[in-house]
Parts: C-alpha cells; structure tokens; sequence
C-alpha cells in the first residue's frame, strides 16, 4: 500500500535513480491480475514507452507519476515497484516491466489491487487520481 509519506519517497527516489535513462523495452501485463486497474489498452503499453528517456518523477497523494518526454507511467497503492540491475532477480509474475538502456530494470507488481497507467501526459484523467 502506498501512503502519502511513502509516494514522496518513492518520487525521490525514481527521480535520483532513473535520471537520464532510455526505456529500451516494456512489457506490460505479463500475468493478467483482475484487480490491475488500467487506462486504454494495455498492449499500446511499450509503443507509448519504449525509446522515451525519463524526465522526472512527482507523488501526488497516493500516486506515483513518472514522466518520460511525452507519457507518464503512474502507480498507485497496491503497486509495487522493484529496480535491479541484476535480471536473475527480475520477478517471473509482474504487471509492468520497464528494461533501461543501461540493462537496469523497473518491475511493477500488484499486490491485492492496484493501478498500473500509462498514458500521453495529459490525457489520463480519472477522478480518483485528481481528488487524491
């Protein structure tokens, strides 16, 4: 579960991490999960991300929302989020695997319920993420 106070550290956290990287693959929904709430169609996942180079990250409530050029990935509570460098640590069910082009990883799982959202900025508007 991700708390406010644990949003701000993340953001940090991603913000010192992923500066400067490339996403050079994606794979999204690898293990389907009835309560991964998504926007859109999540094979159009990668095709938003790959290629785009990390801008910044930012919480907002319970979110989390990185911005990469022109899309944003945003998590939300129930999400949980990995980096490793080492692939033999990668997770073998996850919701949203980001691979960099420094051959470092960001892994997305839910938990019990979640958001996993990537978007053009701009056009994901919920109104749970706006009131949180």
């Amino acid at each position: 579960m991700i708390e406010i106070p644990e949003s701000i550290c993340l953001a940090k956290q991603l913000s010192d991490t992923l500066v400067r990287k490339r996403i050079e693959d994606a794979v999204s929904m690898h293990s389907p999960h009835k309560f991964a709430f998504t926007y859109g169609d999540t094979e159009r996942y990668p095709d938003l991300m790959i290629g785009k180079r990390f801008s910044k990250a930012a919480a907002h409530g319970s979110w989390v929302t990185m911005t990469f050029e022109d899309a944003v990935f945003l998590v939300s509570e129930g999400s949980r989020l990995f980096f490793t460098t080492n692939r033999s640590e990668l997770p073998l069910k996850h919701h949203m695997l980001l691979k960099f082009d420094d051959d470092s990883y960001l892994v997305t799982t839910i938990q019990m319920y979640g958001s996993v959202i990537c978007a053009k900025t701009g056009e994901f508007d919920n109104e749970y993420y706006r009131i949180s």
